[in-house]
């Protein structure tokens, strides 16, 4: 579930990032497009939100770690997770099998028994 998280994480951080830059650009090229900005300076503002998309690009690079750090791990513990469970279908197999042979002769060793008594 967390690595739907994590994807969903990048994606965003991508939007964020290309929003904030897009911004940015307006605010150095043509600030009278941005309505309340008279109250603060335009390259002040286009600064803060270079900072935030370099926030979002580590966030992003941050997810997109998470993704790849947790693929890595996953892929490697199934793999052992496969062999373990076939190694131990394989026994209880075995057990069984074993467990089946030993009721089998208890109860045909029980049946003789009761059949030598009777007579």
């Amino acid at each position: 579930m967390l690595l739907c998280s994590a994807s969903t994480c990048g994606i965003l951080s991508l939007i964020g990032i290309f929003f904030l830059i897009s911004v940015g650009i307006m605010l150095e090229v043509q600030p009278l497009y941005i309505k309340g900005i008279e109250k603060h300076s335009p390259e002040e503002v286009a600064t803060a939100c270079y900072e935030g998309a370099a926030i979002y690009a580590a966030t992003f690079i941050a997810s997109v770690g998470y993704i790849y750090y947790k693929k890595g791990a996953s892929s490697s513990r199934r793999g052992e997770n496969a062999v373990l469970m076939g190694e131990v279908n394989q026994s209880n197999y075995d057990s069984t099998s074993a467990r089946d042979t030993v009721v089998g002769t208890e109860l045909t060793s029980i049946n003789s028994n009761t059949n030598t008594a009777q007579l």
